[in-house]
């Protein structure tokens, strides 16, 4: 796994016993965050960083204050590169992807923009509205021909589609809560009221799983037993979080929290003194939506005050409220040292 820090203007990679260093231009603004993104073939990162501050100078002046900016670094040849992109103190570059030919689509927070390796300058994609808000969650295709992300409209996330060929951008008029690429043709998504996905050219959609019940119909045995016990209940708050794929399955975390229902008297005290029941357990699913699988409860660090929380190989990786970066399989858990963050890898939305 690629890991990595910035400690002043000094960026360092690591894997598996191996390390990198390059030394930026300057160094970051203490209050920014870093942002890595690896091509498929693990030749290049990109790093992206937050928005820069103005400080006042001592002739009175104002001046941008410290290295803002998008950079990939090359790790064969050792050498880094800086994306000849014009920079704005508002810009922010945290949603950079790789394609399968390692040309580099990013956002400023306002543009999509592309970047092909050693070329001299960057080619811009298409502009927002940004009465519309700004584009989140980037994401391309497993085939790279479309680019998928999400603007927030009237406090929800609606997804957009667009198609690098053609340069159409479409609204998908759907509102999820997580998402990511199946294949080269279907978006897996979620939302109230299940696991859906989504065939990108109809832009039809159909219910994997629809609710906790469902998977209950569709499994037996300790799975079953796990969560049966929340048909009984009155009042159910469910939350499917869709984790990614793996082993030929899509994973997901099933989170189910029940309250008791208020009433008076004595009965109504006892009911609320009781603590409520709580599920919050990684899940899989067949692409079909049928054999649900039980692997492992969250541990309960994950739940609660973490950071960046990724998916790998069946495993739930966070950055907890140490910096401590840790991976967590159900059976083995490993921590890494303080300070080192994840590179995402191509597929990955933030």
């Amino acid at each position: 796994m690629f890991l990595y820090r910035c400690d002043g203007d000094m960026l360092r990679v690591q894997k598996d016993g191996r390390s990198w260093t390059a030394a930026l231009p300057g160094t970051p603004p203490s209050h920014g965050e870093i942002w890595a993104h690896i091509s498929g073939d693990e030749r290049y990162i990109a790093f992206g960083n937050h928005r820069g501050v103005r400080e006042e100078t001592l002739s009175g002046a104002s001046r941008l204050d410290r290295v803002h900016g998008i950079w990939v670094y090359d790790l064969d040849a050792g050498r880094l590169m800086t994306v000849p992109h014009r920079v704005q103190r508002t810009d922010v570059f945290w949603d950079i992807m790789f394609d399968a030919e390692n040309a580099l689509y990013y956002s400023d927070g306002n543009t999509f923009w592309r970047w092909r390796i050693g070329a001299e300058s960057v080619e811009k994609l298409f502009r927002f509205q940004k009465v519309k808000g700004a584009p989140m969650g980037l994401c391309v295709s497993p085939g790279g021909r479309v680019l998928s992300y999400y603007k927030y409209r009237a406090d929800e996330k609606r997804l957009f589609l667009y198609d690098l060929e053609t340069g159409e951008s479409r609204d998908l008029h759907i509102s999820i809560f997580y998402y990511g690429w199946l294949d080269e043709e279907h978006v897996v998504w979620t939302r109230m009221g299940g696991l859906k996905v989504l065939d990108v050219k109809s832009g039809t959609n159909r219910t994997l799983l629809r609710d906790h019940k469902a998977i209950l119909k569709r499994c037996g045995g300790d799975d079953a037993a796990r969560i049966s016990c929340f048909l009984q209940e009155e009042s159910v708050f469910e939350d499917l979080d869709l984790l990614g794929s793996h082993a030929g399955r899509l994973w997901f975390n099933l989170v189910l929290r029940s309250f008791p229902r208020e009433e008076p008297g004595v009965l109504g005290f006892l009911k609320k003194k009781r603590e409520p029941l709580l599920h919050d357990g990684v899940w899989s699913v067949g692409p079909d939506g049928k054999e649900p699988c039980f692997h492992y409860q969250v541990p309960e660090d994950c739940r609660h005050g973490y950071f960046s929380r990724l998916f790998r190989q069946g495993s739930l990786c966070w950055t907890g409220g140490d910096n401590v970066f840790r991976c967590w399989d159900g059976t083995d858990r490993r921590m890494f040292p303080s300070g080192w963050k994840p590179v995402f890898l191509p597929g990955e939305c933030q």
